[in-house]
């Protein structure tokens, strides 16, 4: 079992509109470059990835799951990885 067919929803469409439908929300494949859930790091993204630099900047977020600072290109990526 893998993580094929999970969607990137919206992410800071939702942060501006918490109670709301987001008008900028995007529903697409994010593009993982590893969907294995035994891989120790299974959600990291493609090169190709819509999630790259589409995040919502924090300076609450520096860093991500693995440690790597936060963004490392124009604006933050969606999910737990920096590409």
């Amino acid at each position: 079992m893998g993580w094929t067919g999970v969607a990137v929803c919206g992410m800071a469409g939702a942060v501006r509109q918490p109670f709301g439908h987001a008008d900028d929300s995007t529903v697409t494949d994010p593009l993982y470059a590893n969907t294995s859930t035994s891989s120790t790091t299974p959600l990291t993204l493609q090169s190709s990835s819509p999630a790259i630099d589409n995040g919502v900047s924090t300076t609450y977020v520096t860093t991500d799951f693995a440690g790597t600072a936060r963004p490392r290109g124009s604006a933050i990526d969606i999910g737990a990885y920096e590409y």
